[in-house]
């Protein structure tokens, strides 16, 4: 995570009292201009060059993108400039503050619980349509189209801020690494909420008692509430296969007999 600290708290005051749409905006104008850093370098290298003071580099971005953006984006790239980041943060922070801002949009409409839900369900469809990520990392279908692909994909059945978030992943050109940024997209919005994420690989569907003991003894040991995304893989023999963070908590046959097998090879 690269907003950390007085970066994070100026930048969620700006944010507290917008309305949804302004959210919007920010989280669609934040994008915008993380893309525009990354296929700049040169004003990239301005933006971040610690020689540089604050007002000069926000009076440089005033003049970049100054007319292009809405008044809560620019204030929010202000604090970013302003952070003395390294070159290679300034494009995560500010794709990172974009999917903030679209976060807190769907808190204001009580819908964040149901954007996880949404990003985790189409990262497993992602995981399992080959066409799909054939299209979607295809070189030569254009960006707009792809953009399209996912607007017909999920309208309707997604919330909007799901849609826009990975329609805008597509728009960095994240498609190659589309399954990572989407499990980053569902960390930090159950991180919102307050709880942390529990990947499960289970050959066969838990029932409701089965997840709740699991979220509770999983809570136990990570010291935080749990969110389960449950993911049903014919590999995982006679247990559960569960990833907190970096932690891998394994006590599948599968792995057992793994093991076995490296201390006899060994």
């Amino acid at each position: 995570m690269t907003v950390t600290g007085e970066l994070r708290e100026n930048v969620d005051r700006l944010l507290a009292d917008a309305t949804r749409d302004d959210l919007v905006r920010a989280g669609e104008g934040l994008f915008a201009l993380a893309g525009l850093a990354d296929r700049e370098p040169r004003m990239r290298a301005a933006l971040t060059d610690p020689a540089a003071s604050p007002d000069a580099k926000r009076a440089l971005l005033a003049d970049v993108v100054g007319g292009q953006l809405t008044p809560l984006p620019l204030s929010v790239a202000d604090e970013v400039v302003g952070a003395r980041l390294r070159e290679r943060e300034l494009a995560e922070a500010l794709d990172e503050l974009a999917a903030g801002a679209l976060f807190a949009a769907a808190e204001r409409e009580g819908d964040l619980e149901r954007v996880e839900d949404d990003v985790f369900r189409f990262s497993r469809v992602y995981a399992q349509a080959g066409d799909l990520r054939a299209a979607l990392t295809d070189p030569v279908l254009p960006e707009a189209e792809k953009e399209a692909i996912i607007t017909d994909l999920l309208s309707g059945k997604a919330a909007e801020v799901t849609v826009l978030l990975v329609r805008q992943l597509i728009a960095r050109g994240r498609a190659h690494v589309l399954d990572r940024a989407l499990t980053e997209l569902a960390a930090m919005a159950a991180a919102r909420r307050g709880r942390v994420v529990a990947e499960v690989r289970t050959a066969v569907e838990l029932n409701e008692e089965r997840r709740q003991r699991l979220e509770e003894a999983l809570g136990r040991t990570v010291g935080r509430p749990v969110e389960l995304h449950v993911i049903i893989d014919p590999d995982v023999v006679g247990s559960l296969a569960v990833r907190v963070g970096d932690e891998l908590y394994d006590g599948t046959v599968r792995r057992q007999l793994d093991a076995a097998r490296e201390v006899l090879a060994g």
